[in-house]
C-alpha cells in the first residue's frame, strides 16, 4: 500500500541520515519512492502524493538536518540536464 511504502521510505531516510550524518548522499529511486520522500519533506497527507510530478531522469534534491532529522525540499522534478 502507499501507506506502507511511505513508512518505508521514512524509514530508509533515517537510516541513510544515521549512516552518513552531514554527508552528500544520491539515492536513485522509482518515482513512487521520490513523490514519498517529498511528501515526507513537505509534511503532506498520504494522498498528496497524487499531486506530486516526477518525470523519468529527473533530479530532486532533499537537505535534512542530521541533528533533528529535520527536511526540506530543495528541488523536485529538475530536467534541465536532459537537453
Amino acid at each position: 500500500s502507499y501507506d506502507a511504502l511511505g513508512w518505508r521510505v521514512d524509514e530508509a531516510i533515517d537510516n541513510l541520515v544515521a549512516k552518513y550524518p552531514g554527508k552528500r548522499v544520491v539515492v536513485v529511486a522509482h518515482n513512487g519512492v521520490i513523490k514519498q520522500a517529498i511528501r515526507l519533506a513537505t509534511g503532506g497527507s498520504p494522498s498528496s502524493i497524487f499531486h506530486i510530478d516526477v518525470s523519468p531522469c529527473s533530479i530532486s534534491s532533499l537537505l535534512i538536518w542530521p541533528s533533528d532529522g529535520l527536511r526540506a525540499l530543495r528541488s523536485a522534478n529538475e530536467r534541465g540536464h536532459l537537453r
